[in-house]
């Protein structure tokens, strides 16, 4: 039967399916979206008319993927304080953390916020090139890190090794489940010290004068 529906009579009936799946006024309201996410849609819009489906969906996942690992490198960061820090509330008061931590010239605290992946390990490698026999401690917080892959693997790694090249003490804090497989399967947990992996800067600190 259907053999028997004249051709243009589908081409009909297809333009106007097209035309209710296109949701031609969300796709005018993507423009008001970022830069970046509108040269993604264009480019796989682009490639599905001139080309075809399968390859555009291919080439927008792959441009999609390469412009999220752009955000995270942008939104994850590595910070440096001194004993003056809390995890437990980001909006502390530095002058009471002051009084509450009495700072330690010797102990210097790294903060790594969010997915410590090849694009913030450049930044972590760039905060602890400074270390040296001056240093004694350092307190690594990684209550926000979700997530290693092998570069800031690696990265962590050179970061010991200069720490034990200086006979330095190094403590993790609030490091998530993940993450402390990732390190115990590298086998970094052993030359760190299970015991060195503590809940809080109060717990090293206690550790620190134990």
């Amino acid at each position: 039967m259907a053999k028997m529906i004249p051709m243009s009579a589908l081409a009909a009936v297809l333009f106007v399916v097209a035309y209710n799946m296109s949701d031609w006024r969300e796709f005018k309201n993507m423009f008001s979206s970022p830069i970046s996410d509108v040269f993604v849609l264009l480019i796989t819009f682009s490639l599905t008319v001139l080309f075809d489906l399968v390859i555009a969906i291919e080439v927008g996942m792959v441009l999609a993927v390469f412009l999220f690992m752009k955000r995270m490198s942008e939104i994850t960061n590595v910070n440096f304080k001194s004993m003056d820090f809390s995890e437990e509330d980001m909006n502390f008061d530095f002058s009471q953390e002051n009084k509450k931590y009495e700072t330690d010239k010797d102990t210097l605290i790294y903060e790594i916020n969010g997915p410590f992946f090849f694009g913030a390990a450049d930044k972590f490698l760039d905060q602890i090139n400074g270390l040296g026999e001056h240093n004694k401690t350092i307190i690594i917080g990684m209550k926000h890190v979700n997530f290693i892959d092998a570069t800031a693997l690696h990265a962590f790694k050179r970061m010991l090794n200069t720490c034990e090249k200086h006979h330095i003490v190094v403590y993790v804090t609030g490091i998530q489940q993940g993450p402390y497989q990732t390190l115990e399967k590298a086998s970094l947990t052993d030359r760190i010290g299970v015991d060195h992996f503590l809940k809080s800067i109060d717990d090293a600190k206690k550790k620190l004068q134990s």
